[in-house]
């Protein structure tokens, strides 16, 4: 029989099935908090912030972090949530708790960025899908930066058209296409106009073209002009630029409707550039960056 000391003694371990409800209970009040916390308009930053150290506290790190990148909130996850309904600050509060992010995380956080058409922290959190598995080693191996993309929209941009261009700056550009040829392929996505797409470069039929489409995971788009611009290198005038318009653009499918469709077997534009990109380095920087341009209207 247990003495009256033993009875009391509050530093023993309490029964195994209390203590796992005990932690369920945690989670549920954690996430119910969490939850109130992502739908609640207009709280401010140190209130976001001051909630998720709270939340953090009751459970250990590894069970708040998993609770975080969970699709328990309408299909989605918290940090879905807090991008959508309350921008970057929301979510650097509730992301310093995550270590890394999980596949399924990422996937989330790519929709949450199309749902706010926020490019600048698609391309933070690096959620562009690599193109091609051999050219990301190679850069790498290379020494090569990250390419990058800088989306701006024109004065003309409303709800209902997006009027957008986008900006390309392809390093190495030369090299890495001849080290990947054949079957090599240059390529980033990027987020406007609430959709996701993707510029591509590589070889086609034994020319090199560019091919931009809709990347996975974005809506549907109508789109009403493009222009593809090579831009001229620093230290020449704008004059010198290469200018292919919409007219020379040819689609896969259906070329009277101007629809782009989220999928590799719907339309996308086409661009044949022949056999000066991997020759010619009159449109390189001096470091062997290629600097392009895409002019959009969509809808």
């Amino acid at each position: 029989m247990a003495t009256k000391s033993e009875a009391f003694d509050h530093s023993k371990s309490a029964p195994p099935v209390r203590q796992d409800l005990i932690k369920k209970q945690k989670r549920t009040i954690v996430l119910s908090r969490i939850r109130d916390m992502v739908s609640t308009p207009n709280l401010t930053p140190f209130s976001i912030t001051k909630i998720a150290n709270a939340c953090a506290a009751t459970l250990p790190p590894a069970q708040f972090a998993h609770l975080l990148q969970k699709p328990n909130i309408e299909g989605h996850t918290v940090l879905y949530w807090s991008i959508v309904n309350h921008g970057r600050e929301a979510f650097s509060a509730l992301a310093t708790f995550i270590p890394q992010f999980t596949p399924a995380c990422s996937s989330d956080l790519r929709l949450a960025c199309i749902s706010t058409s926020d490019h600048e922290l698609f391309m933070q959190l690096k959620l562009g899908y690599v193109v091609d598995p051999e050219d990301e080693s190679l850069r790498r191996f290379l020494g090569c930066p990250p390419d990058e993309v800088q989306v701006y929209f024109v004065a003309r941009h409303t709800p209902q058209k997006s009027e957008f261009g986008a900006c390309f700056c392809i390093r190495m550009f030369q090299k890495r296409l001849r080290a990947t040829h054949p079957t090599g392929a240059l390529g980033m996505e990027f987020i406007a106009g609430g959709r996701i797409w993707l510029l591509e470069l590589h070889m086609k039929e034994g020319q090199w073209c560019i091919e931009f489409s809709l990347s996975e995971d974005s809506l549907p788009a109508s789109v009403d002009f493009a222009m593809l611009v090579i831009e001229a290198p620093s230290g020449k005038t704008a004059l010198e630029d290469i200018r292919i318009p919409h007219s020379n653009t040819k689609f896969t499918i259906t070329p009277s409707t101007g629809i782009l469709e989220a999928s590799q077997s719907y339309n996308m534009f086409y661009w044949s550039l022949g056999d000066w990109l991997i020759n010619d380095k009159t449109m390189l920087d001096c470091d062997g960056t290629l600097h392009a341009k895409l002019e959009l209207t969509s809808t």
